[in-house]
């Protein structure tokens, strides 16, 4: 009833989230979907990376499920003795039970924990490291993947959320079960697949391209001036 009578003075309700623009469409509430945005400027691809460099940026977090990723690069390196992930966020909870698992599965030396990094120095990660991992449980929207498609680099993604909405398996990114054995096999394809690597690469930044601000403004823009 709160939420009713909140969303009832509203001109236009909007989301950036196809996910809840559904659940609160098939509630009888008309919703405008506008995406958020990023700075294609700014997260643009510019490539020099290591084959077999993995990446994963967020908050070291259970909802986010590092130790998945922890995880899957150990039986990725059974068969990709190169390999080596980084691993960039802030700790908020499972950051020691992760440095714990890499010390246990005596990957030291394979996996690099470098904290939180700035937004604007994310670009230079993305282009220095071959593919992008996404290990989330629940995701709204995934900024991160989107700006990670802006730079170019692969991802490999949990199937959750948002994700599955604004993303196309197997043609602008790889989604995973949320399991070690699955999201594994799913790197490895990268890996071992340059066509399917490339086709990736040129269609996730295709993909991104509706999210730069300048496109998102006007849809804001054409909502604003319809209101007034």
């Amino acid at each position: 009833n709160w939420v009713n009578k909140v969303l009832s003075r509203a001109n236009t309700i909007t989301s950036p989230s196809l996910f809840l623009k559904d659940f609160f469409e098939k509630l009888g509430y008309d919703v405008v979907y506008i995406p958020n945005s990023i700075d294609t400027n700014i997260f643009k691809e510019n490539r020099n990376t290591n084959k077999f460099s993995l990446l994963w940026v967020r908050a070291f977090e259970d909802i986010y499920n590092p130790q998945l990723a922890i995880y899957s690069f150990a039986k990725v390196l059974k068969n990709f003795s190169k390999a080596t992930l980084t691993m960039v966020g802030p700790d908020k909870g499972e950051l020691d039970k992760c440095k714990k698992l890499i010390q246990e599965l005596k990957l030291q030396a394979k996996i690099k924990i470098t904290g939180f990094i700035p937004n604007h120095e994310l670009p230079n990660l993305f282009n220095s490291h071959h593919v992008y991992l996404n290990t989330t449980s629940y995701e709204s929207f995934g900024v991160a993947l989107i700006e990670a498609g802006s730079c170019g680099i692969p991802a490999v993604s949990t199937n959750v959320g948002e994700i599955p909405l604004i993303w196309n398996n197997e043609k602008n990114i790889l989604l995973s079960e949320q399991t070690v054995e699955h999201f594994s096999q799913q790197i490895q394809r990268l890996l071992n697949d340059d066509n399917l690597y490339n086709t990736i690469s040129i269609n996730c930044k295709k993909n991104v391209k509706k999210y730069d601000w300048d496109v998102v403004y006007n849809s804001w823009k054409k909502l604003i001036n319809k209101i007034k």
